[in-house]
């Protein structure tokens, strides 16, 4: 049998106003918006995010990371856990 080895578990987060939160990064130049993201650490109201790309179902990490107070978060969605290269 096969196994594989998750370690990561992506989440999208949703403001009060029930609006999905979303990201602006860049390629080499160009604008990307990433609302998938993997949680890097939690400290006091803040969590620390690293952004993830998404291409055909694939998530992919980038080198972005965000630091999001979380009394502006009211909901959070966990998705099925993944493989990263980090």
């Amino acid at each position: 049998t096969t196994s594989t080895t998750f370690n990561t578990r992506p989440v999208t987060f949703y403001t009060c106003n029930n609006t999905q939160l979303t990201l602006t990064y860049y390629v080499d130049g160009t604008p990307a918006i990433s609302n998938t993201f993997r949680i890097e650490n939690v400290s006091d109201d803040c969590v620390t995010v690293r952004l993830l790309a998404e291409a055909d179902d694939t998530f992919t990490s980038t080198n972005e990371t965000a630091i999001i107070n979380i009394d502006c978060i009211c909901a959070i969605m966990c998705l099925d856990d993944i493989s990263l290269i980090l």
